[in-house]
């Protein structure tokens, strides 16, 4: 892993915001599509929940591109924590694939499947981008070694706010709206035997599963020589 060297060559290129608004873009056509096809706005939420998979991408762009320009502190650790906030919506989405199971009007199974794997992998693509913006803003920052131990944490942090998300039904912005109650209750999943249980299921899993693509999207990116830096 150490082994890994970041570099700006390839993101500099902007190939990386092309592909993030490909796969975007043929998601929501697809919802377009179903919504026009069953005057139907059941699966319209996908929707929303790709734009707040964008926020994190956005933050990481600005930090990355304006990294050498702003020395404020503040300025940085602002986006950053903001940041991690809005991350978890990324792989969120894959969590939306369970409404297949409650979800069957006009349209045949298998292109609901599509729509919806499709939302799941653009929210998580646009994740992985962003975390690789992320890391490269920090190897500015700090050493490779902390920066990859840095970056194995959000992705753990990351996780444990899908699982907020998904059953506490918590949002990015309740942290501001409902600072007590957040705490309070992340508090009870770590003290609460049967809430621990799946608390840390989800977070473990999706930990893991998140690291898997990203070790493999880096992976890729160095066969390509367009190493870590």
């Amino acid at each position: 892993m150490n082994d890994f060297i970041l570099k700006n060559k390839f993101i500099n290129k902007h190939i990386w915001l092309i592909l993030v608004c490909i796969s975007s873009s043929l998601s929501i056509l697809l919802c377009l599509f179903r919504m026009y096809s069953t005057e139907s706005y059941t699966y319209s939420f996908l929707i929303w929940n790709l734009f707040l998979a964008w926020i994190p991408f956005f933050i990481s762009s600005i930090l990355l591109k304006n990294h050498n320009r702003l020395n404020s502190k503040i300025y940085n650790l602002s986006l950053f924590t903001l940041w991690i906030l809005f991350l978890p919506n990324c792989p969120y989405i894959i969590t939306d694939i369970i409404h297949l199971l409650d979800i069957r009007m006009y349209m045949p199974v298998w292109y609901d499947l599509i729509l919806t794997t499709s939302f799941a992998f653009s929210g998580m693509f646009t994740g992985i981008v962003s975390l690789y913006q992320i890391h490269l803003f920090l190897n500015q920052k700090i050493n490779k070694n902390k920066a990859w131990l840095t970056i194995l944490f959000l992705i753990c942090l990351s996780s444990f706010g899908v699982y907020l998300g998904r059953y506490q039904r918590w949002n990015s912005w309740d942290l501001f709206t409902k600072p007590l109650t957040f705490f309070k209750v992340v508090f009870e999943r770590f003290s609460e035997p049967l809430a621990i249980y799946t608390s840390f299921g989800v977070t473990f899993l999706f930990s893991i599963f998140t690291i898997i693509i990203y070790l493999m999207f880096v992976l890729i990116l160095n066969q390509k020589n367009y190493d870590l830096d």
